[in-house]
Parts: C-alpha cells; structure tokens; sequence
C-alpha cells in the first residue's frame, strides 16, 4: 500500500506545532489558504478550494506534547516569558494574540468540513510519521522542531495542567486515540 496516494492531489491541514513545516516541504500541490502559516482548518479550505479527488490528510500529536509545544511557541513568537499555567489561561478564556491566534484551538477543530463532520481522509500520529513517508512515499526533514528539553516539558506539568489539557483536549484524546496517561 506504500506509496499509494502519490498520483492523487493532496491536501494537508495543518494543525500548530504538528510537523507542518516538514510535511509542507515535500508537498508539491499548490492551495489558497488565507490564515497565517498555512493553519486553515478544512471547512475554510472547502470554501477557498475545489477539495474534489482530494486526499485529504493531517498529523495530529499528543495532545500534553502539543500543548507544551505551542507554549513555548508561543513565548518565542511573542517575545514573552509567560508560565505554562499562565498559557494554559490564555486558552482557556480564548485570549488571542496577533502573532499566534489559533492556540485555543483543538486539533479536531482543524478537520471538520463545512458541515461540522470529521472530513479527513487519514491523518497521522505525529509520534510515527513513518506511516506517512510510505503512504506518501516522501522522505521528512527535521524543519522547525523546538529545542526544550525532556526535563522542561515534565516539571512543567503539575496536576492542574496535566487536568486542564485532558479535559480541555478531551475529544483530541479520544478522537485520535491518544492515552489520558500523561507520557
């Protein structure tokens, strides 16, 4: 089945900090997205697209990952030097800032259709992109990846924020079979 989807035409949705740079780097078909970055979700790419005999795929990631991960994103992209816990409001009352408006999104956000229906045709683990490369018979290159370290991402995690996440990204965890557990 390796390399199956190489003829079709192929749409990627890019959710923040899921390998999207990478993934854009060996994808050759041309959209018009209109938000910043490249991170339409799907039903604004419906409206700006003809989707038709479009394969239709996504990299989703741990949800307690992710979220470090666009925090220190964020900080970065900002120019801030926000807390974990002070990021995690920021999501939880939809606090927008220009440069990196799309944090209180979730994954699952990003793949519904016009009609609010999960409208991916696959999507893929962030934690195993090999099942990529064969489907799309591409090679990734390591583009964009954050550079915290193991011990950052664990101490920064307490009860409340490992709490927050679950029930925040409650649906990302179920929807793309993530465990609750925090890894």
């Amino acid at each position: 089945m390796a390399g199956v989807f190489v003829y079709m035409k192929k749409l990627f949705i890019h959710i923040p900090k899921t390998a999207g740079q990478s993934v854009f780097s060996v994808i050759e078909e041309k959209w018009n997205y209109v938000e910043h970055a490249k991170h339409d979700p799907l039903f604004l790419l419906e409206k700006n697209n003809d989707l038709s005999n479009a394969f239709k795929f996504t990299v989703v990631r741990n949800p307690f990952r992710r979220t470090f991960s666009y925090y220190k994103h964020f900080n970065k992209i900002n120019e801030t030097e926000y807390e974990f816990k002070e990021f995690l409001n920021f999501i939880k009352h939809n606090v927008k800032f220009p440069r990196t408006k799309m944090i209180p999104y979730s994954q699952l956000f990003y793949c519904l259709d016009r009609d609010g229906n999960f409208g991916i045709d696959n999507f893929y683990h962030f934690e195993n992109l090999t099942d990529l490369e064969e489907d799309l018979n591409v090679k990734l290159p390591f583009i964009n990846k954050g550079t915290y370290k193991e011990s950052d991402y664990f101490n920064s995690y307490n009860s409340f924020e490992k709490d927050f996440v679950r029930e925040y990204y409650a649906l990302d965890f179920s929807t793309f079979g993530y465990t609750y557990d925090f890894l």
